[in-house]
């Protein structure tokens, strides 16, 4: 049994044990090349989540192919990996919203921008608990866009974003089936769920466990300034939402993504976000020193791979205390068939 509930006096701090991951699902792309959402599921399934952060999802309302290495497909895939994995609340953010043409392939990958967002690609986020509040952010390009009616995306900046959800953590029943809003670029529960306007917070009861979980995918160019960009775009943002709280009750915030960005790099992503002190790095914390590489999904478990996927907890005076209890790549073989990536899953526990 991983929730345990527990009092302490006088603080009267309720503690919750949550299990989270973070995966790249590569379009529903296999290591064998073939597009089947039923493995990605299943490796969802396989690892407990109470939460999942998935990146590299396509939303699409027609036959259409988002990546040079996807499908012909018009999938919704948050809609589809919800109910397939038992994660009945999700909410996503489509910085992408374009698909390939008949030339993509001309100079690079170039795809046609789609102007009636019936092929999105980003962030999907799947939550056992329902969602009290979201909120999404697109990244500023540091310079405007090469076209108005293609995406060159091996030659200019890629667009790129955010999307995070407000759970309470103590609600383990009463789940329903999600369903989609209209827009396709951003999408939440439309049912089961209330989302407040944003600006500030209200006060929360103090019954709750309220977490906040960000999930991203940052720039696939190491050590660039576009890269580190992209992270002060995401701390800014998430900075926003942790000042927008009112009230005793404090929420917790934990960082999930492919931030595209091993620990050993410098001047990259992944060093712009843990130069703020205030963010730790559950794996340092708690994870091993070999098997855990999440790139490419057959190196897991040897010195090949690199570990590019991360969970990240805030520790700061209005954010609720998370400790890391346990922390580990998830490679047995039948997961790491599902994706070019391997999910990284971690059991945390907030004292809220």
């Amino acid at each position: 049994e991983r929730v345990a509930l527990a009092w302490s006096r006088p603080l009267r701090t309720l503690v919750q044990m949550v299990r989270l991951l973070s995966y790249n699902i590569h379009c529903g792309i296999g290591t064998d090349g073939s597009y089947d959402l039923g493995k990605i599921a299943g490796v969802i399934r396989r690892s407990g989540a109470d939460i999942a952060c998935l990146q590299e999802v396509e939303f699409n309302s027609a036959e259409m192919q988002t990546r040079k290495w996807s499908k012909l497909h018009a999938d919704k895939q948050p809609m589809l990996l919800s109910k397939a994995s038992g994660l009945n609340y999700w909410s996503f953010v489509g910085p992408l919203t374009a698909h390939m043409g008949e030339d993509s392939f001309r100079h690079g990958e170039v795809l046609v921008r789609d102007k009636e967002n019936k092929a999105v690609y980003g962030n999907a986020i799947l939550s056992r608990f329902p969602l009290l509040d979201k909120r999404t952010i697109l990244f500023e390009p540091a310079e405007p866009p090469v076209s108005d009616d293609h995406i060159y995306m091996d030659n200019e900046e890629q667009p790129r974003g955010a999307c995070a959800i407000l759970v309470d953590a103590h609600k383990t029943t009463n789940h329903i089936p999600a369903t989609s809003s209209a827009l396709a670029c951003c999408m939440v529960p439309s049912k089961g769920c209330m989302v407040p306007p944003k600006g500030k917070v209200g006060s929360l009861s103090s019954t709750t466990v309220p977490l906040w979980v960000i999930n991203t995918h940052l720039s696939h160019k190491f050590g660039t300034e576009e890269q580190r960009n992209q992270a002060k775009q995401l701390l800014e943002w998430i900075d926003d939402i942790y000042n927008s709280h009112e009230g005793p009750v404090k929420p917790g915030f934990v960082l999930c993504g492919d931030l595209n960005a091993p620990p050993f790099l410098p001047l990259s992503s992944y060093s712009t976000i843990t130069a703020d002190r205030r963010w730790r790095d559950l794996w340092r914390e708690r994870g091993t020193m070999c098997c855990q590489a999440t790139f490419p999904s057959a190196c897991f478990s040897s010195a090949c791979g690199v570990r590019i996927d991360h969970i990240l907890a805030l520790e700061a005076d209005r954010a609720a205390r998370i400790l890391c209890d346990e922390i580990r790549v998830q490679g047995d073989p039948q997961d790491a068939d599902a994706s070019d990536h391997v999910p990284v899953v971690a059991d945390v526990v907030i004292q809220s």
